[in-house]
């Protein structure tokens, strides 16, 4: 029982609810491979979820110090948060020159895939380019906006809704069987999740 209440306490000192926020375990990793432990502020939606796009831009942290500091995407590799029983890591990527955000890793391997967010606020789309960073009232939610696909060799592209037949074949060249399917319209772009599936384990040889 007392390891139980222990448990319990632990949970709900990791994991506090803070108006707009809540304070939940955390970790994140420097440029120089170094692991800093602690927590995280994240801002929620008017529902209580997590906002993933006001986490792309900067994050608001407190090592086991108990200090406070923000951190802004070109200063650390990545970070991960804990929400449940799940682990939610963004990783630092360059979208332009010297452009750098924190973008959502959906899934990791050769290829790897991110999630990209918008806001929405009230009702509608906030328009802007994704390399600003840029902060908007409460409350507000976010929604997919486009993906980010990134390769081992540091090939880049995003896959989005009007570009999709576009921008696929060519980034999956090198694997023509793949890239003719999605010219063919065999694939569209809600299969982005097992098109990156599909071409990690063919990079691995391990498709049939």
């Amino acid at each position: 029982m007392e390891k139980f209440f222990i448990f319990i306490l632990t949970t709900l000192v990791s994991y506090t609810v803070l108006g707009n926020f809540k304070n939940t375990d955390a970790w994140y990793i420097t440029h120089d491979s170094d692991t800093v432990k602690g927590s995280m502020i994240i801002p929620l939606d008017e529902n209580e979820e997590i906002n993933f796009a006001k986490l792309q831009w900067r994050i608001s942290f407190i090592d086991t110090a108990g200090n406070y500091y923000r951190i802004h995407p070109d200063e650390i590799k990545s970070f991960t948060i804990i929400n449940g029983f799940e682990k939610i890591k963004y990783n630092s990527i360059e979208i332009a020159a010297n452009d750098y955000v924190f973008a959502r890793l959906a899934i990791d391997g050769y290829l790897e895939l991110y999630i990209f967010y918008k806001e929405v606020l009230e009702g509608g789309w906030v328009e802007g380019s994704y390399i600003k960073n840029y902060f908007l009232g409460y409350p507000t939610s976010a929604k997919l906006d486009f993906f980010i696909l990134i390769k081992g060799n540091g090939d880049k592209t995003e896959a989005q809704w009007d570009s999709f037949y576009k921008k696929m074949p060519p980034f999956f060249s090198d694997y023509p069987q793949l890239s003719k399917k999605i010219e063919a319209r065999g694939y569209k772009f809600t299969d982005i999740y097992r098109i990156v599936r599909y071409y990690n384990k063919w990079h691995f040889g391990e498709n049939d």
